[in-house]
């Protein structure tokens, strides 16, 4: 994925929290004009991007890792070091509607719910689709979710989501 970024992108930066994590990608994926930064994404500052504002921001199966709370602080970041009208593409949401989808067995509802009991749920945030939306909306943004192609591993438990920033 890094790789075809970096080949339509003059400059592409890579964030995780995880220092092993960053150490993978730069082994696997240290494509040209890519630059990867060891830090939480809620806490990036316009320090970290001396080459300039991000124009567009991008999560793959991240948004499952953050709460309301933490997604609001990660707006707040992102409209900080990004330009204005940088789009969000957030995939690979997990979907509460679907949540039966993933847990589709009786042995899988029964870990599920003996996981949720004691917080360690093994996804972690399933969103609801038009509560997002509603906390992107909020933000500024038109959100709009996507329905994943079929063929996708994942798609029948979910979503993606592109949200543009709502003109003045």
């Amino acid at each position: 994925m890094t790789e075809h970024l970096a080949a339509t992108c003059i400059k592409t930066y890579g964030v995780d929290f995880s220092e092993f994590l960053i150490e993978v990608a730069r082994y696997n994926n240290n494509a040209p004009g890519t630059t990867y930064i060891h830090a939480s994404a809620i806490e990036l500052t316009s320090s970290y991007f001396s080459a300039g504002q991000p124009t567009k921001v991008c999560m793959i199966a991240a948004l499952q890792h953050f709460t309301v709370t933490s997604l609001e602080r990660l707006l707040h970041a992102i409209e900080n070091v990004a330009e204005r009208s940088a789009p969000l593409f957030f995939a690979d949401i997990p979907d509460v509607a679907r949540l039966y989808h993933f847990y589709d067995t009786p042995e899988r509802r029964a870990d599920y719910e003996r996981r949720r009991a004691t917080g360690t749920e093994a996804i972690g945030t399933w969103w609801d689709t038009a509560h997002l939306a509603d906390i992107l909306s909020a933000h500024g943004y038109d959100p709009e979710i996507r329905k994943q192609d079929s063929r996708r591993s994942g798609a029948h438990y979910r979503f993606d989501l592109l949200a543009k920033r709502r003109r003045p």
